[in-house]
């Protein structure tokens, strides 16, 4: 077989395996956050375990915990904040429309003449666009919290099988020494990368919420929690995640000053947290090229929707090593098939 012919071929089983994946998006995403939020957690099942607390204690109290902190923490802040903001919407509505007008007659008044009938278009769209959010915030916070119900059930299955994993993955045939090592790297260095993602993450969207509140911007509480959950997405995320800010200090504010200052709250949080500390901490990079994690939010984006984008880093780092994984052993095959030629060269006369 040609080089060419193979590398069509791995191009072609790639491209059917990204097909697949999109196909079943909605079943692997759901797979991704129980994965990735079990090898989060897990860190504090080792701690209690090394602090000498028996098996069922550990596992008991971090389980315990991590439901608490869901539903009396996390659950109570976000259904509250959403609930606020939507019952706001139609105030930002009408505030938006407001400034529509304004900007439509200051442009007449320079002789730039907007028909009556765009405005009125807008003013419809919006209002088109907005009612269908209003009513389903409820159904969303009850498909939201059955949603957490089961992740919460699986990872804790999973925190319950972490004693015995390891014994259980040496079982598989095909796991041997080299490979058990390969595949413990690898998740290692992803709980290691989540966890310090997830803890800057964390404070940004503490600081960007504590500063909206401090300048007046209605709707802290979300501003601050899309904060936390777009720092995940590279490049892109600290970007959108200033938008929404902007267009609300702009509709509830009529100073410009409260606008400036909301665009530097955003480049002093994120240069500060995003690219001097998060570095820091990080302590090592992961080989992984910024043209390539560009590249891969955008395909694992298009693959598995925004939580393919929220973890195109970790997902990398796991293809990469696979491949690595790959590229060694093809190495040592060829190895020693080139010392098997040349001890027995009478096998190719």
């Amino acid at each position: 077989m040609s080089k060419i012919t193979d590398w069509l071929l791995k191009i072609a089983a790639v491209t059917i395996i990204m097909l697949g994946l999109r196909i079943a998006s909605a079943l692997i995403t759901q797979i991704l956050i129980i994965i990735f939020i079990a090898v989060i957690i897990s860190p504090i099942y080792y701690l209690l375990r090394k602090l000498k607390f028996p098996n069922w204690l550990a596992l008991a109290t971090v389980i315990i915990s991590m439901c608490c902190f869901t539903f009396f923490g996390i659950l109570s802040f976000i259904t509250q904040a959403i609930q606020k903001f939507a019952d706001k919407i139609p105030d930002y509505y009408n505030q938006f429309i407001q400034i529509v007008r304004d900007v439509t007659a200051w442009l007449a008044g320079h002789d730039i003449i907007i028909p009556e009938k765009v405005v009125d278009y807008i003013a419809a769209f919006g209002l088109e666009q907005i009612m269908p959010i209003v009513k389903g915030v409820t159904p969303f916070m009850v498909s939201m919290l059955q949603q957490i119900i089961v992740v919460l059930i699986v990872v804790s299955f999973i925190l319950c099988e972490l004693q015995s994993m390891p014994r259980k993955v040496r079982t598989f045939r095909w796991v041997n020494n080299d490979i058990y090592d390969r595949l413990l790297r690898v998740v290692l260095d992803i709980r290691h990368y989540m966890g310090i993602k997830t803890l800057i993450s964390a404070f940004t969207g503490i600081a960007i919420y504590l500063g909206l509140k401090l300048l007046g911007v209605p709707s802290a509480e979300i501003l601050g929690l899309l904060a936390f959950v777009l720092n995940f997405v590279p490049v892109f995320g600290s970007i959108i995640a200033t938008i929404p800010a902007i267009i609300l200090a702009s509709i509830n504010s009529e100073e410009t000053g409260t606008i400036v200052y909301v665009i530097l709250l955003y480049i002093i949080v994120n240069q500060i947290l995003g690219n001097i500390l998060e570095p820091k901490f990080m302590g090592r990079g992961f080989g992984i090229s910024p043209v390539v994690v560009l590249l891969a939010v955008l395909v694992w984006g298009w693959v598995l929707g925004p939580i393919g984008m929220l973890l195109a880093v970790p997902l990398t780092m796991a293809v990469k090593s696979s491949l690595d994984s790959l590229r060694q052993e093809e190495l040592v095959q060829q190895n020693a098939k080139s010392i098997e030629d040349e001890t027995n060269p009478q096998k190719n006369d």
